[in-house]
């Protein structure tokens, strides 16, 4: 029973964990955002983006807090809700580091198919809702490889992916706390596609 107990906190105490770091990407904006002296259409898309989404992942978070395992009910609703933004999060992301609207437009397509395939997942036929890591991982590419189109863009490219492959790890591979760990690496992700963005402001 007190191993049951002490699990059980822990994993509460996790997931509170989860939803505080996942502020890490928006503190990052709000500095970056101190030292610019100016902001295009582009920037603020990719400044936006991390804000669209974080709302809906905190109240995710919070909400398993409470003892919701989020596989039904309001539950489930915020569990889709969070990986429904994170899709937008990308098509914002995807639109604002090409600086092309065709490149917007694909992403979107693509992004939309994925959050439709959230909305209808079956969870009778399949089991329970798990995070779309493949789906997301072909979006993040999206919005990743234009930097190679930018003044050292490919020590950025490299860099940003490695940092995702870190981040793949840490949420296949490590204990409770491996979510935590990827919002805060998400930070400085979202730190230096600020600034990437903005040097190339033509």
């Amino acid at each position: 029973m007190t191993v049951t107990k002490s699990n059980n906190l822990r994993f509460v105490f996790s997931e509170f964990v989860c939803a505080v770091t996942m502020t890490s990407p928006l503190v990052s904006s709000l500095l970056y955002l101190k030292v610019l002296d100016t902001f295009d259409t582009f920037v603020w898309l990719v400044f936006f983006g991390c804000f669209v989404h974080a709302p809906f992942s905190i109240m995710f978070h919070l909400r398993k807090c409470i003892g919701d395992d989020a596989y039904k009910g309001i539950g489930l609703i915020l569990r889709r809700l969070d990986y429904t933004f994170i899709h937008v999060s990308c098509v914002m992301l995807s639109m604002g580091m090409s600086r092309s609207l065709v490149h917007g437009v694909l992403a979107l397509i693509f992004n939309i198919r994925c959050i439709c395939t959230i909305w209808i997942y079956d969870s009778k036929r399949y089991g329970p809702q798990k995070p779309p890591i493949h789906g997301v991982a072909v979006c993040t590419l999206l919005y990743v490889l234009p930097l190679l189109i930018y003044n050292n863009g490919a020590v950025y490219f490299w860099f940003v992916s490695l940092i995702f492959g870190v981040c793949f790890i840490l949420v296949t591979r490590c204990d409770v706390y491996g979510y935590a760990m990827m919002h805060v690496l998400i930070g400085v992700v979202q730190f230096v596609l600020l600034k990437c963005c903005n040097d190339n402001i033509i």
